[in-house]
């Protein structure tokens, strides 16, 4: 089976989580703060780590949005980030 790979901006993806992942989180305990790290970060740096952990998505054709397959914990520690705050 071949997969395909797409970029989108972050802030343009409409994720949600798989049916069957939230199942299998549901009991999960862990919560991501913010690193001030991460500021001082190119954004080049960014782009590359998120390009080198693609994420598994389905599309939804119901509401036109991605199911995720799996977790991503630098999607996550990203989106935890509040960028030039």
């Amino acid at each position: 089976m071949k997969y395909k790979q797409k970029s989108i901006p972050l802030l343009e993806a409409e994720l949600k989580p798989h049916p069957l992942l939230i199942q299998l989180t549901k009991n999960d305990v862990i919560q991501l703060k913010a690193n001030q790290s991460i500021d001082d970060l190119p954004i080049e740096v960014v782009r590359s780590l998120l390009d080198l952990h693609p994420l598994a998505v389905i599309i939804d054709t119901d509401d036109n949005s991605y199911l995720t397959l799996t977790t991503s914990s630098i999607l996550e520690r990203f989106k935890a980030h509040q960028f030039g705050k």
